[in-house]
């Protein structure tokens, strides 16, 4: 049992190191995350894959930091929009990358690049 005890502290020893070093990292790379789709994609994937989810919620740490939240939860008020407004045309169902053409064309010119990925997560 003291092993056990052991190896649970050390276990999360290293995942309060892992925690900070993924916050620094986060806050290093904050604009590039944002700018950068390719490169948001995979910080989102390398998050995902450790057990941190940073869309789990609109008001934690990431949604804070990197406005993580708004973002996709605006991407997705806009990809909804545009599949509405088509859908006496196509019942609402379009290729990801025409409903991903569509909502760039609806972003304000100073809004963030998205690309498939984006609207797909």
């Amino acid at each position: 049992q003291a092993l056990s005890e052991a190896s649970n502290k050390s276990l999360m020893q290293q995942m309060e190191v892992f925690r900070e070093k993924l916050e620094a990292f986060a806050v290093k790379h904050k604009h590039e995350i944002n700018r950068n789709p390719e490169f948001r994609h995979h910080f989102h994937k390398m998050c995902v894959t450790m057990g941190v989810d940073p869309l789990a919620s609109k008001k934690g740490f990431w949604s804070e930091l990197l406005g993580y939240g708004d973002f996709y939860y605006e991407l997705a008020v806009q990809a909804i929009e545009v599949c509405l407004s088509t859908r006496k045309q196509n019942g609402g169902l379009m290729p990801l990358k025409d409903v991903t053409l569509a909502v760039m064309k609806r972003r304000p010119g100073t809004a963030q690049v998205i690309s498939e990925r984006d609207v797909e997560e």
